[in-house]
C-alpha cells in the first residue's frame, strides 16, 4: 500500500507548470510578439495600397467593358467635390466627360483603404497624368472600341499615382492601345 501511495503523491507533484517554466514561457511569447507586429503594420499597409490599386485596375476595366456592351462612352472622372468620392465610373452618354449623377456606374473613396491616397509627388502635382474636363477634373473615357479618349478626343493614354503611408508607390496605367496594368 504504501508504495502505491507513493506512486500516487509523486503523480500529484507532476501536475501543472512550475512558475518558471510559465515566466520563459510568457518570455518567448512577448520576443516574438514584439518582432512580429512592426511587421503586421507594415503588411497591412501595403495590402491597403495592393488592394486599392488592384480595386481601380478592376473599375477601369469595368468602366471599359460597360462602354464596348452599352455602344457609348464610358468615363472616370477623378478628384470630385470633397465628400462625394476620389472617382467616380459612368456611363458618359453625352460624351462630355463630365459627371451626371444619373449616369453613375460607381463612386469609389480611397479613404477605404486607410492610408492610401493619389501620390501628390508625381503626375504634375495631383498622382494623374490625365488632362482636365470642362470642369477642371482629371478625366479619362472608353469609347464603343475600348480605347481610352481625352476630352478633346485625342489618346487618353495616361498614369494614375498611389501611394501609402510607408512611401510605397504604385502606377497604374492606361496604354493608348486600351491596354491596364499595375507598375512598381
Amino acid at each position: 500500500m504504501s508504495s502505491r501511495r507513493h506512486i500516487l503523491l509523486d503523480q500529484k507533484h507532476q501536475l501543472g507548470f512550475t512558475l518558471l517554466e510559465l515566466i520563459v514561457t510568457l518570455s518567448v511569447i512577448a520576443i516574438v510578439a514584439a518582432i512580429a507586429i512592426p511587421n503586421m503594420s507594415t503588411w497591412a499597409a501595403n495590402y491597403r495600397l495592393n488592394s486599392a490599386a488592384r480595386d481601380l485596375v478592376a473599375n477601369l476595366q469595368h468602366a471599359k467593358l460597360e462602354a464596348v456592351k452599352r455602344r457609348t462612352q464610358c468615363t472616370i472622372t477623378f478628384k470630385q467635390p470633397v465628400g462625394t468620392c476620389d472617382y467616380a465610373v459612368y456611363v458618359d452618354a453625352d460624351n462630355n466627360l463630365e459627371y451626371d449623377a444619373e449616369q453613375i456606374l460607381m463612386q469609389i473613396r480611397l479613404s477605404d483603404y486607410k492610408g492610401v491616397a493619389f501620390d501628390t509627388s508625381a503626375g504634375g502635382g495631383d498622382g494623374l497624368t490625365f488632362p482636365d474636363n470642362d470642369n477642371f477634373r482629371p478625366s479619362v473615357a472608353f469609347n464603343t472600341r475600348g480605347l481610352p479618349i481625352n476630352n478633346a478626343g485625342g489618346s487618353g493614354a495616361g498614369s494614375i499615382y498611389l501611394r501609402n503611408t510607408l512611401n510605397r508607390k504604385k502606377e497604374i496605367q492606361i496604354s493608348a492601345a486600351g491596354s491596364i496594368r499595375i507598375l512598381q
